[in-house]
């Protein structure tokens, strides 16, 4: 496993040589968790981080819905990814902690999903801010021949992908990771990217990836829930590798949010950059062939006149409908209409009972006056019957109506959910769907779609709700 004070001398080596600003603002990454990224006590403070998507738990029930069933293609990995993280938290302690899985499988189950039907297997793939080095597991579960680079510029994130990695080579025929720091500690040339073997990784620190990756070689290159989190310089970073390392065919799919509203981190620690991605790279000569609000914005960047350039400008679907735009605040509102509109599509086909609760502004008078014909059974309540003098007759009556989805289209949506939550059992509303519109949509839980597999947290594969006969033998990962 990488030593702390190796990763911390290499990157100060590398601060050394830039401006006190730069320095200042380089290869740092301290959103949601103030302190655990850089630093660790013991390898069982690292079990966690193999589970790293638990700050998306608000999120969760939505994503297991958009999900839905899975594949028994999609299964079968879910038990071998399952297994694989079990035996890396084996690496590093024997008190049996683990991490949970269950946000980290739906996002990566999420992300293969829009990825896969760009990319093709065997691929090559460098992933920006690999986090728990999910994607490698992922791409290295589904066709071992895949190479993969992880950049990543963190101490305890860079020190859970080099176990991660070297749980990969324990079952490979042959040990096929290279990480640039085991190098440079040997004073030995980095091997050449360009030229590596089917089922290669390749493990580089940030402040060396420019340098290191290979030009116009990756099939994808991923940003999951990193790039609106860098300074200016680390991000600029992230466009320079895109726009060297992407083939002409290649794709960079990117899921987060665009716009920054404030360009301050939560720690005052590192200055977020919140520079505009899509002119940017717009100005590289990329443009988004595709855009999709599922749980969070999830976008395809793809190189102006390749093939998926040249299909999208061809197709109808909402979801290629961007490559025009050029500000980011702009992709998030159409990719916000496009999720509003679906939502209400998907209500006016429930045959639920719909509440409404809000009125007198532009976005009711919009989306959901027009949509009134079709809801079936239906009833609506203002804003001041739920939280005014009359509020407890109206909980009342909402009460006994008991809607199997709420809307709630109003710039008070806050207070207006608070209010409804009060009114209901917590785990009556188990689904919220909203996205930048101040249009909340709540669901009944028999209105929520999801694999039995995500009703429990999943730690082991014993979690995975299967028949035991079924699961897997251990050990079995490819």
């Amino acid at each position: 496993m990488i030593s702390s004070e190796v990763f911390k001398a290499s990157r100060d080596e590398a601060r050394f040589k830039l401006s006190p600003e730069e320095a200042r603002d380089s290869f740092g990454y301290y959103i949601d968790i103030a302190n655990d990224w850089e630093s660790y006590r013991t390898p069982e403070d690292l079990v966690p981080w193999l589970g790293i998507h638990s700050t998306h738990v608000a999120q969760y029930q939505e994503l297991i819905h958009n999900l839905g069933e899975l594949s028994e293609e999609e299964l079968n990995w879910v038990q071998r990814y399952v297994q694989f993280y079990d035996s890396a938290s084996r690496m590093l302690t024997t008190t049996g902690k683990r991490a949970n899985l269950c946000y980290d499988l739906a996002e990566t189950l999420t992300d293969w999903r829009t990825i896969l039907r760009y990319v093709d297997l065997p691929a090559n793939i460098l992933d920006f801010g690999a986090g728990c080095a999910r994607q490698g597991v992922s791409a290295f579960l589904r066709d071992v021949r895949s190479r993969y680079t992880a950049i990543d510029s963190t101490l305890a994130a860079y020190t859970a992908q080099n176990l991660v990695f070297s749980c990969m080579d324990l079952i490979s025929p042959t040990p096929k990771t290279r990480d640039f720091l085991d190098f440079q500690l040997a004073t030995k040339p980095y091997p050449d990217i360009a030229k590596a073997e089917e089922g290669s990784c390749f493990h580089v620190p940030v402040w060396m990836a420019e340098e290191k990756i290979p030009e116009r070689y990756y099939d994808v290159i991923i940003a999951a829930h990193v790039h609106n989190e860098l300074s200016s310089y680390d991000f600029m970073r992230l466009i320079n590798c895109v726009d060297k390392g992407l083939n002409d065919e290649g794709i960079f799919y990117v899921r987060s949010e665009f716009f920054v509203i404030d360009p301050r981190d939560f720690f005052d620690a590192v200055d977020l950059h919140a520079m505009g991605i899509v002119k940017i790279l717009r100005d590289r000569g990329f443009v988004p062939v595709f855009c999709k609000f599922h749980t969070y914005l999830t976008t395809v960047f793809a190189r102006v006149g390749s093939s998926y350039h040249k299909k999208a400008k061809r197709s109808d679907a909402l979801e290629t409908q961007f490559m025009d735009i050029t500000e980011n605040r702009a992709v998030s509102e159409l990719a916000c209409k496009h999720f509003t509109e679906r939502r209400f599509n998907e209500i006016s086909n429930s045959g639920g009972k719909i509440g409404i609760i809000g009125g007198g502004n532009s976005f009711y008078d919009d989306y959901v006056a027009p949509r009134l014909g079709t809801f079936g059974s239906h009833k609506h309540y203002l804003d001041d019957a739920v939280l005014g003098a009359d509020s407890e007759q109206t909980a009342k009556e909402l009460v006994a109506f008991d809607p199997d989805i709420l809307i709630i289209p109003s710039h008070n949506c806050g207070a207006l959910e608070t209010a409804v939550k009060a009114m209901f059992p917590d785990d009556h509303f188990m689904l919220r769907q909203h996205y930048f519109y101040p249009i909340v949509f709540l669901y009944k839980e028999n209105f929520s779609r999801r694999d039995k597999i995500f009703e429990r947290d999943i730690k082991t594969p014993a979690d995975l709700g299967l028949d035991p006969e079924t699961l897997l033998p251990t050990g079995i990962f490819v």
